[in-house]
């Protein structure tokens, strides 16, 4: 049994993962609608397109740096664990 005080609780909720983790998956479902939409439908007027084309950038840019963001603050809950469960 682990003797888990406040201040170790409240570190553990005060991470911001699941946040991180809805911000990339709307940042990956955007990227995927807008690709899938350059690919599929004919875009006539030159604005529009490159109007589509800027939005897909700007989400793969999402997705990447909240992917990063995800990862890293899961691992870094996941040491804060580590830590409170102590070497076995």
């Amino acid at each position: 049994m682990f003797a888990v005080g406040e201040h170790e609780l409240d570190g553990l909720t005060s991470t911001n993962a699941p946040l991180f983790l809805s911000f990339f998956g709307i940042s990956m479902g955007a990227l995927i609608s807008l690709w899938t939409t350059l690919w599929t439908v004919p875009i006539p007027q030159p604005v529009s397109h490159a109007t589509f084309v800027g939005m897909a950038w700007v989400s793969l840019a999402g997705t990447v740096v909240f992917a990063i963001l995800s990862i890293s603050s899961i691992r870094a809950t996941s040491q804060k664990i580590k830590e409170l469960k102590g070497p076995r």
